[in-house]
């Protein structure tokens, strides 16, 4: 068994170093020259179109109350899940592109480990929609779930990149208003938006999908 685990966890390695491989050497430059945000969201979609997605994933798109009127999310579970308990989980793509779909494997597999459903709002994105849309979708997404009967200490809010900027966000607010999360999580969360930090020019060469030049 011990050994099963060990080449499940190679093969795995080496998926990821395909995959960031793959990105460095054509999304990322693809990404440089790209002008049009309609055409980076069509040329991402594409990309994570073509990543796996665990078996027996479930999802169910819906329509819930927004802010700014109806708010597309998916509820994304794969295997038996505890369904008193859910994850509100916030997609990455530099607050520009990206949506519960590109992001359907990653969510579907972090269903699965940790064996509750996710609900992903598909928030509003700059620059046809700019600050404070994201941050308003999130928090209605939080709202929908709490009129649906999760309680706070139910809920775990999470996301990557700018998700998980995002994330961070929404817990702000909800400590405000005295109703914190039961936890929060990020992958590589963009918290900085002052871009004052050196690690953007200490990862330029590193992070293998977002040229730095166009972070701005």
């Amino acid at each position: 068994m011990a050994g099963d685990r060990g080449e499940a966890g190679d093969a795995e390695s080496l998926r990821l170093s395909a995959l960031n491989l793959a990105l460095r050497l054509f999304a990322k430059p693809r990404m440089r020259r790209m002008g049009d945000p309609a055409a980076a969201r069509r040329a991402f979609a594409a990309f994570t179109g073509l990543l796996p997605s665990p078996p027996y994933l479930l999802d169910l798109p819906g329509i819930v109350p927004g802010g700014a009127g109806p708010l597309p999310v998916s509820r994304i579970s794969v295997g038996p899940v505890d369904r008193t308990r859910v994850i509100l989980y916030l997609h990455g793509g530099a607050f520009v592109l990206g949506s519960p779909e590109t992001h359907r494997g990653m969510i579907g597999r972090l269903s699965q480990l940790a064996g509750v459903p996710v609900l992903a709002p598909d928030y509003r994105l700059a620059p046809e929609h700019p600050f404070p849309a994201a941050v308003e979708d999130a928090a209605a997404a939080w709202q929908h779930l709490y009129d649906a009967g999760y309680d706070p200490e139910d809920i775990v809010i999470g996301g990557d990149s700018a998700g998980g900027g995002l994330a961070f966000a929404l817990l702000a607010r909800l400590c405000a208003a005295g109703t914190p999360p039961a936890g929060v999580f990020a992958f590589s969360p963009w918290v900085d938006l002052t871009l004052g930090s050196p690690s953007l020019a200490e990862n330029r060469g590193a992070d293998p999908l977002l040229p730095v030049e166009r972070v701005e």
